[in-house]
């Protein structure tokens, strides 16, 4: 009797617990769930227990598809206290989820990149993106006040692949409009993505070092030649600058 009851005193192994945005000046939080499960019985030492736990991060009430990978532990000694191992596609899995959740969206406006570099009262404008994005004061003209959103999906968590600690592969999509009442939609387009960094720990302390942020143009199939909704009316050759220029922003 003790297996059901401990069950549902347990919550059948489900924490859900609330998040918020990791992206400062966004004040979204979304709730997920952590449904965990013992793989095996604990193992109790003189003064310590070990308890193998394997858990899926649910969002929606949705989990992943995620394989069944080969994850190692550290050997253990006195000094370790415990240990989360992650796996390539639980990682992509967890950032999936986080993609799909309202931390994934993103607001663009004025507040939002002022909290963001945390520069009271910085522009987002047609004229403040002139030297990354000159596209928007072309057509648009001068000190046009913009808005939109970003969010992420299709994301591909490496790990230790092609000498580099932390690849990620994702699409960003994004929307902009002039920050005014009823105004239509300037751009939205889904451009794919690689990020690359190198990852290091010195007492407690967590340092990552991007090394590669830049769009991912395939190769056979190319660039499209116009984004996936275009209110600026782009030409092939003013899209062509737009994505090149961020390309290097």
């Amino acid at each position: 009797m003790m297996g059901p009851v401990m069950d549902s005193f347990l919550n059948h192994y489900m924490f859900p617990f609330a998040f918020p945005s990791l992206v400062r000046g966004q004040n979204s939080w979304d709730i997920f769930t952590l449904d965990f499960r013992n793989t095996q019985s604990p193992y109790i030492g003189d003064g310590w227990i070990d308890f193998f736990i394997n858990g899926e991060l649910l969002y929606g009430g949705e989990g992943c598809e995620i394989d069944a990978d080969n994850l190692q532990f550290s050997e253990g000694n006195k000094n370790t206290m415990s240990q989360l191992v992650v796996s390539e596609s639980a990682a992509t899995c967890i950032a999936n989820q986080a993609a799909k959740s309202h931390l994934g969206q993103i607001a663009l406006n004025q507040k939002t990149v002022s909290d963001l570099w945390a520069i009271p009262g910085m522009n987002f404008s047609s004229t403040s993106l002139k030297n990354h994005l000159p596209i928007f004061e072309k057509k648009l003209g001068p000190n046009k006040p913009l808005t939109g959103m970003m969010n992420f999906k299709d994301v591909k968590v490496m790990f230790g692949k092609f000498d580099t600690d932390v690849i990620i592969e994702y699409t960003v999509c994004f929307s902009l409009r002039v920050d005014a009442a009823n105004a239509p939609e300037l751009i939205y387009d889904e451009l794919k993505m690689v990020t690359s960094a190198k990852v290091r720990a010195d007492d407690d302390i967590v340092y990552i070092t991007l090394l590669k942020n830049k769009l991912f143009i395939d190769n056979q199939y190319g660039q499209s030649t116009e984004p996936m909704r275009n209110g600026m009316k782009l030409t092939a050759n003013e899209y062509r600058e737009f994505i090149s220029s961020f390309g290097f922003f």
